[in-house]
């Protein structure tokens, strides 16, 4: 799986442990500050203190703290769940994406209540023409 690196989400960065993405500024540099704590609900709280990497050097730094190893059955039990169906538009004629409703960079966990099935176009829609 191709990895981006979005802001607002948390990596396991090899130098710095957790670390939540804040900037990404025009000499393509990432902006990030290191994750101190999270509350019950999952809200991140962070040091003040920030700092910045080269894109393509964040990205060989870090992984994604998000999919478990049986993502692939995982997600193949939620479309089955959906009826094979986008739960927005209804459609069961095009490509089918399991959606976090929580997002994982924000808290959101891969259990069964936070996944849904969205087709393509639905899906970009959520996330803004980014699929």
């Amino acid at each position: 799986m191709s990895q981006r690196i979005r802001l607002g989400n948390v990596y396991n960065h090899n130098e710095y442990g957790e670390v939540l993405t804040v900037n990404r500024d025009e000499l393509n540099n990432v902006w990030f500050r290191k994750v101190t704590g999270r509350d019950n609900a999952g809200v991140v709280s962070t040091s003040s203190e920030l700092y910045d990497e080269p894109y393509k050097e964040f990205l060989g730094s870090v992984t994604m703290l998000d999919y478990p190893d049986d993502w692939e059955s995982k997600r193949e039990a939620i479309k089955k769940r959906d009826d094979y169906q986008c739960r927005s538009c209804g459609a069961d004629n095009r490509q089918l994406h399991v959606h976090h409703i929580v997002p994982l960079g924000a808290g959101g966990s891969n259990a069964k209540s936070n996944l849904i099935t969205l087709c393509e176009d639905c899906h970009g829609i959520v996330h803004s023409g980014v699929t």
